[in-house]
């Protein structure tokens, strides 16, 4: 593979503001993380059960991303952080505009069998086949507080759409983000990299609010016309109305154009647009014990301008929660609630006889958390959950965590989770501008299933100070969605079963040296009777390495490794070549004129480029060596 040279270095701002940052002092230490920052205890997660727990003791096996290691690796967008969590698999379907990530080598860019929420609210998108793929880009990196990303079916908290993962993303109280930030990003000709973000944020009494825009354009890969162009706009109040009482307010919007070169259709555009809001009020009953409830709003759009294979469509959502949380008695604690969300689908193309479709899903949840001793912890617990057409299901998970000593615990746990089919896949009616019928969906689709059982460790070697987190897994997936005929029903036809583990080391020898090693191997059988050979869709193995090292004056090192053995990407005939590439990211942090900030320069396919989808000339996502550098200042 020839190498690439890189074409120009960044637009001149942002070569001005990088190179004082080598020459200004270094930014001062209050933020810095100490010796005892990086060797504190596990820290506390809510994810997986809905209680606040240590990491030691949630029945599912979770990895957390801070802030600031988001800062630290130079992202720019949420899937590209899911390369520091074992068991996923990060790739480009149609070139840097829209990178996704799958959990266990699901290879499928519509992110089906993911669910993510941001700030308690599902983006899981109902257009088309159901999407995770735009709810991981419409929120900008720099609101975010930490990821709690569980590495295995949730549905048993969190209900359908948590197959085989969920992304629980956080942002940060306004009372964190309090005075300005703007950030200037900029790139080599080849990307195109273009990024803009600012902040503003303010106090009035006990209340805090923030305003954001975020904006990111892309021109893609060589070859190809995928420019991006992706604008996040977010507005948030937290308010405390008494001393008892936390009510969090958030509204945005999310644009985003890029270009499609595929289907053998001419270049084209295609858009999307969302809006929102979401609120949540919180009361402390008592030190452990509180109510909390929610509503939303959301409206997605999207068009794509394909004049023979239209697929615009509309789609709204609207919700209300609510969660109470008791301690019972000494030793047991537990949490319940109900949820509520009705949809409605819109589209003259992909519902062509009824382009109006709508459902509403009630469920209600419950776990238990029972400290039998000091050395045995039980997580039960499970979610009932009726669609109003396809009928109700219950999603069961029964944890056992034992410490074997201080620091070191082994987990089992067993649950049962669905994918539920959305609008297209019961009604689809899909057809050609000439009007030949491409796809007839008869309304047989029933919800996929998995049933998982897994054994975890996790354990703290202090003397070394590291950590490992190894998680073994068995899983069973039935009633696989797939199409079948001409035109195309949509029906439950095939079955496998994956088994395999993996492992994530953190080593931290001092509160300058991070490493962060990530393995996993996967083995997917087959199911007899399938009528599709899933075999070789998912690599037997893939594995991460990130390097964070702080250096004397302020200056901060990243390094990030990944390798993923060959695989065949889902539903094409196509097999990617086994992928390395090495990320690398030098910043600084500095003072001027009394504001601190930090500038960065990151050098993106280190060592080369390298397939990231498909392996033609034509149509392949080829990821190029790049560089792009930013500039932050805070005031």
């Amino acid at each position: 593979m020839p190498d690439i040279a890189i074409q120009r270095l960044p637009s001149l701002p942002v070569i001005v503001a990088l190179a004082l940052a080598v020459f200004l002092p270094p930014a001062t230490a209050a933020d810095a993380v100490s010796e005892e920052d990086y060797l504190q205890e596990l820290p506390v997660v809510m994810s997986a059960s809905r209680l606040r727990q240590p990491l030691e003791d949630a029945p599912a096996s979770i990895t957390v991303i801070d802030s600031d290691t988001i800062r630290r690796t130079g992202a720019r967008s949420v899937a590209e952080l899911m390369r520091l969590v074992p068991g996923f698999l990060v790739a480009y379907f149609d070139g840097a505009a829209r990178p996704y990530a799958t959990y266990h080598g699901d290879s499928d860019a519509f992110n089906r069998h993911l669910q993510v929420f941001i700030d308690g609210r599902s983006v899981y998108s109902g257009l088309l086949l159901g999407s995770a793929t735009y709810g991981l880009l419409g929120v900008a990196l720099e609101e975010i507080e930490r990821i709690e990303v569980i590495r295995g079916s949730n549905s048993a908290s969190q209900g359908a759409n948590a197959y085989l993962g969920v992304i629980n993303i956080t942002t940060k109280n306004a009372n964190d983000t309090v005075g300005g930030r703007l950030i200037l990003g900029s790139g080599n000709a080849g990307a195109g990299i273009s990024d803009g973000m600012a902040r503003l944020g303010w106090t009035s009494g006990k209340h805090a609010f923030r305003i954001s825009v975020d904006n990111r354009r892309d021109d893609g890969f060589k070859n190809r016309y995928d420019k991006s162009d992706r604008t996040v706009i977010n507005l948030r109040a937290d308010l405390m109305p008494t001393e008892r009482d936390e009510v969090s307010l958030t509204a945005g919007s999310f644009a985003f154009d890029w270009g499609s070169d595929v289907s053998g259709a001419a270049p084209r555009t295609e858009r999307y647009r969302s809006v929102y809001f979401n609120g949540q009020w919180r009361r402390q009953l008592s030190s452990d014990g509180e109510v909390k409830t929610g509503l939303f709003f959301d409206e997605e759009q999207y068009f794509n301008f394909f004049p023979s294979l239209q697929a615009d469509g509309r789609v709204r959502r609207q919700g209300v929660n609510v969660q109470w949380l008791s301690r019972l008695a000494d030793s047991l604690r537990a949490v319940a609630g109900m949820d509520y969300v009705g949809e409605a689908v819109t589209s003259p193309y992909l519902f062509v006889a009824v382009p109006d479709h709508q459902s509403a899903v009630l469920r209600s949840f419950a776990n238990l958390e029972w400290q039998l001793s000091d050395r045995w912890l039980i997580n039960a617990g499970g979610l009932w959950e009726r669609h109003s057409e396809i009928g109700s299901h219950s999603s069961p998970r029964y944890g056992i965590n034992y410490k074997l000593s201080p620091g070191h615990t082994v987990r089992v746990a067993t649950t049962t989770a669905y994918k539920v089919p959305g609008q297209f896949e019961l009604h689809g009616d899909w057809r050609r501008t000439n009007g030949v019928q491409q796809i007839r969906a008869t309304g047989i689709a029933r919800p996929e299933r998995i049933d998982v059982t897994e054994l975890g460790y996790l354990g703290t070697i202090s003397p070394l100070a590291m950590t490992v987190d190894l998680r073994a897994f068995v899983e069973k997936s039935r009633s696989f969605l797939k199409f079948n005929g001409n035109p195309s029903n949509i029906i439950n036809r095939d079955s496998a079963t994956q088994r395999g583990w993996e492992t994530q080391l953190k080593w931290t020898p001092s509160s300058d040296t991070q490493l962060v090693v990530n393995h996993t191997q996967l083995r997917m059988l087959t199911g007899a009777g399938s009528g599709t050979s899933y075999n070789e869709n998912v690599p037997r193995h893939f594995s991460s390495v990130a390097l964070f090292q702080k250096l004397p004056a302020d200056f901060d090192l990243t390094i990030m490794q990944s390798h993923v053995e060959g695989y065949a990407i889902q539903n094409t005939a196509q097999r990617l070549p086994s992928m390395h590439s090495t990320n690398i990211r030098l910043a600084r942090g500095f003072r001027f004129a009394g504001y601190s900030g930090e500038a960065a320069i990151n050098l993106l396919a280190a060592d080369g480029p390298y397939w990231s989808y498909t392996g033609t000339q034509t149509l392949g996502s080829r990821v190029d060596r790049r560089i792009f550098g930013t500039v932050r200042f805070d005031f």
